[in-house]
């Protein structure tokens, strides 16, 4: 008994070295920042996604706004705009303020956010660049050393395999005043635990059945 005991301890025990090994990687993932909407909608799959067009908006309103799963905080008073919208009749805008920002905060971990950028960069200060952070972390995901064209129109998606709290979504102009135009917010939940997460406990419910057979 004891050579059959050991001959399939081990290809088991391998196994679920292997799975922590693959989950621990995943779990070291660094989100995905897409300007394209075409390929986030690839990647993204068959996920369904919660929209947020701002339609119920009231202008100046004072931060930080309930939206129910999250919370927005910015950094100037929050205004509901119907000269440049993407989604209804209505977008989310942050008047006038240097390096204006919204920060997302959801209640819950999401692994897909998307959210549409309306005339940014424009003001007349040859451009600057638009930057994420994504649970603290900030990166910058569109630079131009030139003003954009009047009511432009920017795409910003990231995906996570293992799950995110907090998107910052900020303009930076060198100091000057730009409007930062926001509209059809979209994210989703984290998913269920997959088969993937299903073997591993199985499998380690059979090393635990393994070490009580021995002693």
């Amino acid at each position: 008994m004891k050579q059959t005991t050991m001959t399939y301890q081990r290809p088991i025990t391998t196994i679920a070295i292997a799975l922590l090994l693959t989950v621990t990687g995943t779990a070291s993932a660094v989100p995905t920042i897409y300007t394209d909407e075409s390929s986030f909608t690839t990647a993204l799959g068959s996920a369904a996604l919660t929209t947020d067009s701002f339609e119920d908006l009231v202008s100046n309103t004072a931060p930080p706004l309930n939206r129910g799963n999250y919370s927005l905080s910015t950094n100037f008073d929050i205004d509901a705009s119907s000269s440049v919208v993407s989604d209804g009749t209505r977008s989310l805008a942050i008047q006038e303020d240097t390096d204006a920002f919204a920060l997302f905060s959801f209640n819950a971990p999401i692994h897909a956010f998307s959210i549409d950028i309306l005339d940014a960069l424009d003001n007349g200060t040859n451009g600057g660049k638009l930057l994420v952070s994504i649970d603290g972390i900030e990166r910058t995901f569109f630079t131009s050393t030139t003003d954009l064209a009047n009511h432009n129109q920017l795409f910003l998606g990231i995906l996570s395999t293992t799950g995110f709290s907090s998107v910052k979504v900020r303009g930076d102009t060198g100091g000057s005043d730009d409007v930062l135009r926001l509209d059809r917010l979209r994210y989703s939940d984290i998913p269920e635990p997959s088969a993937f997460w299903l073997l591993g406990f199985g499998l380690f419910g059979m090393l635990a059945t393994g070490k009580l057979r021995r002693s």
